[in-house]
């Protein structure tokens, strides 16, 4: 029977919410798995998707650590604590703690959208991590925040379309989370192509629709020395439905885990 540990770990006075499964069985895969989570109303709206991957990993044997970065979910702060630099550190933490707790030595990091980036970066600096699913990864800041405003600026017309100062007035609130002005300027540089280092691990890029920019990246990994993996999977985007519906992509989740099965169980 699968057990779900909830758990705050780290310094008391910047403590990260957790929760961690361990593997199900008899099987030891290669490495346990961490899963680094989107920004914002798009970590609200996967919630579900994320503990549904967990589950399954599980069931191959995969011990999984699930984690709030600081000013997130049950971590401590807000919005305005947020960083990327202090997420890099939050997934180095949480990283540390998933191998104490299962006595691996070596990890997987998972993530989406940008919760993809954030583990690609942290994947770069790490020696201990042997592989990485980067599915739907965010590759450029920029372009990734006028996508947030306009999403932000559409739910603001179909709630108050009779303010329109509302809708002209620029802000750094995307979809009711507030953005600092230097998390902002960070996540406006961010660009994946530029990330500098190399890599020999193993990379599973998984998208619903081929996009030229996620092309460019698995180009630049393999030229860093990835073996990289490409799965194209139909699925909803989980990351922008509305979250009443509790959408689970089954074909997406069913990809990331016969690959993690294939490669490290």
């Amino acid at each position: 029977m699968n057990s779900i540990q909830p758990f705050f770990f780290g310094p008391d006075t910047q403590q990260l919410y957790g929760t961690y499964q361990p593997g199900v069985g008899e099987s030891r895969p290669q490495c346990a798995v961490l899963l680094c989570y989107p920004l914002g109303d798009e970590y609200i709206r996967v919630h579900r998707s994320y503990r549904q991957l967990a589950l399954r990993l599980n069931r191959l044997g995969f011990p999984v650590l699930r984690f709030d970065y600081s000013g997130t979910g049950d971590s401590a702060g807000n919005d305005l604590d947020a960083s990327l630099a202090q997420w890099g550190a939050d997934i180095a933490l949480a990283s540390e703690e998933l191998k104490r707790r299962s006595g691996m030595s070596r990890i997987c990091l998972v993530g989406l959208r940008l919760g993809a980036a954030l583990a690609l970066l942290a994947g770069m600096q790490r020696s201990d991590v042997t592989g990485m699913v980067l599915w739907e990864p965010v590759v450029n800041g920029a372009a990734y925040l006028e996508s947030l405003a306009e999403a932000h600026r559409n739910k603001l017309y179909y709630l108050h379309s009779r303010q329109k100062s509302l809708l002209e007035t620029p802000s750094k609130e995307f979809l009711g989370f507030q953005m600092s002005d230097a998390f902002y300027a960070a996540l406006h540089g961010l660009d994946l192509l530029a990330v500098q280092g190399a890599y020999a691990g193993q990379v599973c890029v998984v998208e619903s629709e081929a996009q030229p920019s996620v092309e460019q990246l698995r180009t630049r990994l393999v030229e860093k020395g990835c073996t990289v993996n490409h799965q194209l999977a139909e699925g909803p985007a989980v990351w922008a439905e509305d979250p009443d519906k509790a959408l689970v992509p089954d074909q997406v989740l069913r990809a990331i885990v016969t690959w993690m099965g294939e490669v490290f169980a």
